[in-house]
C-alpha cells in the first residue's frame, strides 16, 4: 500500500530547495512558477 504523504518526488523537492537556497528566489515566487501553493513548499511531508 503507498502512502499519500509523497506527493512530490525527490527531484521535485531538491529542485524546489534549490531554487529557494542556490538562486535566492522568494518562496511565493518558486511555488508560482511550480504551479504548487506556498504552504506546499514549506510542509515537509
Amino acid at each position: 500500500m503507498s502512502s499519500n504523504n509523497n506527493r512530490y518526488d525527490d527531484e521535485f523537492k531538491a529542485s524546489a530547495v534549490k531554487m529557494v537556497v542556490e538562486k535566492g528566489r522568494p518562496i511565493s515566487a518558486v511555488a508560482k512558477v511550480l504551479g504548487v501553493s506556498e504552504p506546499a513548499l514549506l510542509v515537509d511531508g
